[in-house]
């Protein structure tokens, strides 16, 4: 099985991780975190759905 969408959702995360601190700092605004993690999560959805189809028509379900 293919390692992308896993590697894309763990830097993902480490994204997060990275705009957490620097919002807990003071250094950006609310709205620019909210506009950012949608964009996360867009990405993440895109790449887990792109694995299920790909498990879908492996396995014929």
């Amino acid at each position: 099985m293919d390692k992308k969408p896993y590697k894309a959702i763990l830097n993902a995360m480490l994204d997060f991780v990275k705009l957490h601190q620097e919002w807990t700092k003071g250094q950006l605004r609310q709205d620019a975190v909210d506009k950012y993690l949608a964009m996360l999560c867009a990405e993440a959805t895109r790449e887990l759905r792109a694995e299920v189809t790909e498990l879908r028509m492996v396995t014929g379900r």
